[in-house]
């Protein structure tokens, strides 16, 4: 595709307009700055680009404005950063990176600030004053749920970061395919829907919500009952995280509206019947022994007195009879 692009930069058609085929041949002609040239002087390469960043930047939206088309465009940036002696390989392997990139061809200007934001994050990366975002900042950035943001958004904002991470190699449409790729970033979507400072109960949910819809996909994958994309970190928070949460708003909003329903009655708990504790109940053993005592002596006293009683009352009430002498019977005679 690369040769076939010079090709066509090399063979331009007599129609074109003088201006644009003159901004085809200066940006073809372009030399890099001799900074840029430094090899291994991280610190010089990035003061390099910093100064031949415009230049650069006016280079491609010189041709842009006199309509040149921008696959030709492309293989002229491939030829001058391609250049033994002036040109960088570092660009080089950028603008070779775009022109695999076929889903941008229809958006030029947004595929050349995607180049030139390359182009910054590379030669800045790790240089004390020039540092930039890394492709990898966003990524690492993907820690917690935003406040307010909702769950496709963050879903999105997870995924994409991760593109820019890993870069342009890989499509976007077949990434699922990848178990290695598609488990980061669920597992990283996930971690964040957890991870919500607002509201930390509901992101405990939503993390094990997600999570469940998640391997029940895989499980539906492998047995060939739905496609790939249902996996996608998209997918699971477009259909299932985000009803599942209108789901719990619902049920917030009703039990905000009748709180009799939602709180249960409190029943007073029977309580077992108490039992004097012996230490209350018991009296000290001596003085129970002294209370017996006392007690059993009254009631000798008074059976005493009640004996003596009844004797003298049935004395008085009952006369003396003198006992007769048993005399036997006199035989008759006869």
């Amino acid at each position: 595709m690369t040769q076939w692009l010079e090709s066509r930069t090399l063979q331009r058609t007599k129609g074109k307009s003088k201006d644009s085929t003159t901004a085809l041949n200066t940006l073809e002609a372009l030399k890099f700055h001799s900074e840029l040239q430094a090899g291994d002087d991280t610190t010089k390469m990035a003061e390099g680009w910093e100064t031949f960043q415009l230049t650069f930047i006016r280079a491609i939206t010189n041709a842009l404005t006199h309509g040149c088309d921008w696959m030709e465009l492309l293989a002229c940036l491939h030829v001058c950063s391609r250049a033994l002696k002036t040109g960088q390989q570092r660009i080089r392997s950028i603008v070779v990176t775009a022109m695999k990139d076929t889903s941008l061809f229809c958006n030029p200007v947004l595929h050349a600030m995607v180049i030139v934001a390359k182009l910054d994050s590379s030669f800045s990366q790790g240089v004390p004053g020039y540092s930039r975002e890394t492709p990898s900042a966003a990524w690492e950035a993907c820690v917690s749920r935003l406040p307010g943001e909702d769950a496709l958004t963050l879903a999105n904002r997870v995924f994409d970061s991760y593109l820019q991470k890993i870069g342009d190699d890989i499509d976007h449409r077949t990434i699922w395919g990848n178990e290695v790729y598609a488990s980061e970033i669920n597992t990283r979507t996930a971690y964040c829907l957890g991870n919500d400072v607002s509201d930390p109960a509901c992101g405990r949910a939503n993390h094990h919500q997600f999570t469940l819809r998640w391997h029940k996909a895989q499980q539906r994958i492998r047995s060939g009952g739905c496609k790939v994309h249902e996996m996608s970190n998209t997918y699971i928070a477009s259909h299932h995280i985000q009803t599942f949460e209108l789901a719990n708003d619902a049920v917030k909003v009703f039990n905000a509206q009748h709180p009799s329903s939602s709180t249960p009655r409190r029943v007073a708990a029977v309580q077992p019947p108490t039992t004097p504790t012996p230490a209350s109940s018991r009296r000290d053993d001596g003085d129970l022994h002294k209370m017996v005592a006392a007690l059993s002596k009254q009631m000798s006293t008074l059976q005493t007195s009640t004996k003596k009683t009844l004797t003298s009352t049935v004395a008085v009430t009952t006369p003396h009879t003198p006992s007769a002498k048993r005399s036997r019977p006199t035989a008759r005679r006869r």
